[in-house]
C-alpha cells in the first residue's frame, strides 16, 4: 500500500522498491496511470486559463464602449432612435454597414476593426444582422 502511494503521488522515496518482475510490471503500470490521473487536472485548469484569457478582451471592449456611451450621455432610450436614424432599409435590422455608420455618428473613439469585433460580438445568432434587442443586451443587460 505505501509503495502505491508513494508511486501515485509521485514522491518516490526509495524505501519499498519492487523485488520481482511482476512487481516491476505493476509498478510501472501504476507509474503510468498515476502521469495520466494527476495530468488531467493540470488540462482542465489550462484551458479554462485559455477561455477566460480570451474572455478578457471581449470584456475590455464592452466596458470601453460602455464607458464612452457613458460619457456622451447616450442612454438605452437613445439607442433605439439612433439604431432607426442609421436603417437605411428600414427593416429594424443593423447589417455591418449600418452599424459602421452609427459608431461614427454616436462618435465613440473606437477603430474600424475593433468596430467589427464588437459587431460579432453583439449578433448572437451569428446571422450578420444586428436587431436592436441584440444591441440592447450587450450595452444596457440591466434595462
Amino acid at each position: 500500500l505505501w509503495l502505491a502511494l508513494v508511486t501515485v503521488t509521485t514522491v518516490g522515496y526509495g524505501d519499498f522498491a519492487p523485488k520481482s518482475t511482476a512487481g516491476y510490471v505493476v509498478v510501472s503500470i501504476l507509474s503510468c496511470v498515476s502521469v495520466l490521473f494527476l495530468g488531467l487536472p493540470v488540462g482542465i485548469i489550462g484551458h479554462e486559463f485559455k477561455d477566460c484569457w480570451e474572455s478578457r478582451s471581449r470584456v475590455l471592449l464592452m466596458t470601453r464602449v460602455r464607458k464612452c456611451l457613458a460619457k456622451w450621455g447616450y442612454s438605452a432610450q437613445d439607442l433605439r432612435v439612433l439604431v432607426e436614424f442609421v436603417d437605411e432599409d428600414g427593416d429594424g435590422n443593423l447589417n455591418l454597414s449600418e452599424f459602421m455608420a452609427l459608431i461614427n455618428q454616436m462618435r465613440i473613439g473606437i477603430r474600424a476593426e475593433v468596430a467589427i469585433q464588437l459587431f460579432m460580438l453583439f449578433d448572437d445568432d451569428q446571422n450578420g444582422f444586428l436587431d436592436y434587442h441584440e444591441f440592447l443586451r450587450h450595452l444596457f443587460p440591466e434595462e
